[in-house]
């Protein structure tokens, strides 16, 4: 069973936060916090998490081309 805190917390951290990130900080699967927010009618704001994923993978792309600066 989820705890009110743990509610407390998904209601302030899943509409801005990437699944993998939910996933890790409740330590639940998936489909189990995804359960809860469609209870607990939660929504994303999909333009913070794509301008997080956005950032990510620039900088992910931006090790990427380093790593073959190095090697070459």
């Amino acid at each position: 069973p989820w705890t009110s805190e743990e509610e407390d917390l998904l209601r302030k951290t899943y509409p801005t936060t990437s699944d993998e990130e939910i996933r890790r900080i409740f330590g639940r699967s998936i489909e189990s916090i995804k359960g809860k927010v469609y209870r607990l009618r939660i929504r994303r704001d999909w333009r913070v998490i794509k301008e997080k994923l956005s950032r990510k993978t620039k900088e992910r792309w931006a090790r990427i081309k380093e790593g073959q600066k190095n090697t070459s």
